[in-house]
């Protein structure tokens, strides 16, 4: 039996034609913060790509990611990293993809041995001629294809996946997307269950009063019975409310649900976490101003604290030791999950996505603008 692969593998969308530049070892630590905190590791390349989504499992420290390049312009790319110096190990294509396929979101089950990719592209046999959402289930050892499943609800617009989360059992993976009941129908924000060893849908819940263009993202409790997903709430007069929900992961039930009107100038984007011991949810989501992280009791919806700052957004994860919870736009902020007290940061690139090491040691950042594709290696302590 092949032994599993150690690496890192990242998610992204590129133009055709896209030339692989292999990652470069050795690179210095070029920024140091708090005594080693915040340390650059690593940088890895990929030219002409943007990246859209980043994983790492518990076995091997892996980041996860895809991007298009195909001849056609169509499709999606997973590719791996090596996470001790950056050398690309494998990158897998897809076959017969649906056209203009975008992949926006992966996971990695918590054993490593295997990978989720998400997204969304047009497909002619829709009867609406809509966008329907895929996800695709991988072997991690060699990228082999396990299974598909399609997402297209008959009617249901134009659904735009933004999210993935593993339960740590390992049976069931959790999808949170925009898609609108019908192609003139505002959207929802739907959550979806999946059986992770077949691709068997095991049920689907809608929030009806979502706001249109904006995020739905996932999370997943360390005991398995809570799912949360955050987005936008429409509000009545005008506006956006942020809105973040728990659902029962068994059943799909709603448990509790919160909203924050404090802030008048929400953008879209934004993610959420669940600490390690499942008592805290932190969402960290974009304004006009910078960004918002909040964090919130997990079993009743308490809001513990938020904190505003000039960076932040884009990505949020946990230390596994629960010391820190990091955000990640426009750099890196490690914060102090009790209090919110800032630890650490380092902004010297500009990446988004995030994902921390299975042991702590380690946090990957990536980012691009469609001309290169960067990843990132920190130290934590």
């Amino acid at each position: 039996m092949a032994s599993l692969v150690v690496g890192a593998f990242v998610v992204g969308a590129c133009a055709s034609g896209a030339v692989a530049r292999q990652a470069r070892p050795g690179l210095s630590a070029a920024s140091t913060r708090s005594a080693g905190g915040g340390t650059e590791l690593w940088i890895a390349r990929y030219d002409n790509t943007a990246a859209t989504g980043l994983a790492a499992s518990r076995d091997g420290a892996f980041v996860v990611g895809s991007t298009t390049n195909f001849p056609s312009g169509s499709g999606f790319i997973t590719i791996g990293y090596d996470t001790s110096t950056g050398k690309r190990l494998w990158l897998r294509r897809p076959g017969n993809p649906i056209d203009g396929f975008q992949a926006n979101a992966v996971a990695v089950s918590p054993d490593g041995t295997r990978v989720f990719v998400t997204g969304y592209g047009e497909d002619a046999r829709h009867p609406e001629g809509g966008i329907d959402f895929i996800t695709v289930a991988y072997e991690a050892v060699t990228g082999k294809r396990l299974w598909r499943a399609v997402f297209t609800g008959h009617n249901d617009g134009n659904p735009h996946p933004t999210s993935l989360a593993v339960s740590l059992d390992g049976t069931k993976v959790f999808e949170a997307t925009q898609a609108a009941p019908s192609l003139v129908s505002e959207p929802d924000i739907a959550t979806l269950a999946y059986d992770t060893s077949t691709g068997k849908r095991l049920w689907l819940r809608r929030y009806t009063h979502a706001s249109s263009n904006g995020d739905a993202q996932v999370a997943v409790s360390p005991d398995e019975t809570r799912v949360f997903v955050s987005g936008m709430r429409a509000q009545t007069i005008g506006g956006r409310d942020h809105l973040t929900i728990a659902y029962s992961a068994d059943t799909g039930a709603t448990l509790w649900q919160r909203y924050n009107p404090g802030e008048p100038h929400w953008l879209n984007g934004g993610r959420i976490a669940v600490s390690r011991d499942g008592t805290r949810v932190a969402v960290t989501n974009p304004t006009v101003s910078g960004a918002i992280t909040m964090s919130y009791d997990s079993a009743t919806g308490q809001r513990l604290w938020d904190v505003p700052a000039a960076h932040g957004g884009a990505g949020i994860a946990y230390a596994p030791d629960g010391s820190s919870v990091f955000v990640s736009g426009g750099g890196v902020t490690a914060y102090e999950p009790a209090s919110g007290v800032q630890q650490w940061a380092n902004h010297s690139h500009p990446g988004s996505l995030l994902a921390v090491a299975p042991d702590g040691s380690r946090v990957y950042l990536t980012g691009g603008n469609g001309h290169g594709l960067v990843t990132i290696a920190y130290q934590t302590s």
